[in-house]
């Protein structure tokens, strides 16, 4: 089972995905695909949550006989906020 934050994947989609460079030399268009492809990956309600959310983690777990889906949202409350 791994877990990522919305930052973690959208750096591993600037690094692995179709664009490589660095991120301060990004256009805005390469900027809104690499948000783009990360949306389609998690689905965009699990993205409008964790923008919104900068604790919430995306945790990808095996896909079994007895799990319905091989992705949910892990939430966390920062107290001290």
């Amino acid at each position: 089972m791994k877990s990522f934050t919305l930052n973690q994947l959208l750096q591993d989609a600037l690094i692995n995905g179709p664009i490589h460079g660095c991120a301060k030399c990004l256009t805005t268009k390469q900027i809104d695909l690499i948000h783009f492809l990360v949306e389609n990956l998690i689905g965009s309600d699990h993205y409008d949550l964790m923008n919104r959310n900068s604790d919430a983690e995306i945790v990808f777990k095996p896909i079994t006989v007895n799990v319905k889906h091989g992705q949910y949202l892990r939430m966390y409350h920062n107290l001290t906020k």
